[in-house]
């Protein structure tokens, strides 16, 4: 394929959120079952990832690595090494087109990262962790060292996998169908009709929903309803507001609702995500969803 990131004016790519962490406390022969809205990059450093995703199971070991794309359910199981200890860091990521196309998408992504990358992996990994240093006059070069790290890992991610056969195919529908994109990610509680989304395109309606759903995988409805449910992911991480707030924040008619369709996005309630996912202490430069593990 003759496209590469490159191709892309630079102001279209973004990083929407990068978080890093370690860790050593995780129960050894624990499950967990969870779809995410960002992608995924962890490194066992005692003991041993088993990962399942995407139709494919392996095991992770030590200088190796798993790396998974956003919205893919997965089953995460950690093995203990022969002392009885399992420790890892973990990036979780999210690098957008046009504010909203999840640059793992448009990526045929191996699920395990053998040692030959791993140990590059490690070593920005260890930069990154390097780079939290608290000390307050270091705050500027530290903020511009992450973010230099952060690229990097988008282009390790790039160069480990494949772009999918279609990629350049929904890079260019991303561009055409750009100001729709960016104005249901700043107004995602904003009732819109299709009519509406088709009118802010220059697209009669019968076109545009035909050319939205063949380029994006699903109706614009459903995608605007994606954002908002990752808005509330966004919300149960990093806030207590309860689940009635969150629901109106983010454009629901009620928390029942929000439940419903939360749960059946990620496959877990709003106070199983929320438990599962806040107060891990992860440090962050960008607004995202932190996890308690890879």
């Amino acid at each position: 394929m003759k496209w590469a990131l490159s191709d892309t004016p630079e102001e279209m790519i973004d990083a929407d959120f990068f978080q890093v962490d370690w860790g050593d406390w995780i129960s050894p022969g624990s499950v967990h079952v969870k779809t995410v809205p960002f992608g995924i990059i962890a490194q066992p450093g005692a003991g041993e990832y088993e990962i399942t995703c995407s139709g494919k199971s392996v095991r992770v070991g030590r200088h190796e690595a798993f790396l998974t794309p956003a919205y893919e359910p997965m089953r995460i199981v950690h093995h203990a090494d022969r002392f009885g200890r399992f420790s890892a860091r973990w990036i979780h990521f999210s690098f957008v087109l046009y504010q909203t196309i999840d640059i793992t998408s448009l990526l045929d992504m191996p699920l395990r990262i053998d040692a030959r990358y791993g140990r590059e992996l490690s070593r920005i990994m260890q930069e990154l962790l390097r780079a939290e240093s608290p000390a307050p006059l270091e705050a500027l070069n530290r903020s511009v060292r992450r973010r230099e790290l952060m690229w990097r890992v988008l282009r390790f991610v790039c160069d480990v996998s494949k772009f999918k056969p279609d990629a350049l195919d929904r890079v260019n529908a991303g561009r055409r169908l750009a100001p729709l994109l960016a104005f249901l990610n700043s107004h995602f509680a904003h009732p819109i009709s299709v009519s509406e989304m088709a009118e802010l395109v220059n697209m009669s309606i019968s076109r545009f929903f035909a050319y939205f759903k063949s380029k994006m995988g699903c109706s614009p409805m459903e995608y605007a309803k994606r954002i908002r449910l990752n808005e509330a992911a966004s919300q149960f991480s990093l806030t207590d507001r309860l689940v009635k707030e969150v629901a109106a924040h983010t454009g629901f008619a009620g928390p029942f609702h929000l439940s419903r369709e939360f749960k059946r996005q990620f496959g877990l309630s709003p106070k199983q995500y929320r438990a599962m996912h806040s107060h891990s202490g992860l440090r962050s430069e960008a607004t995202g969803h932190p996890s308690r593990d890879g």
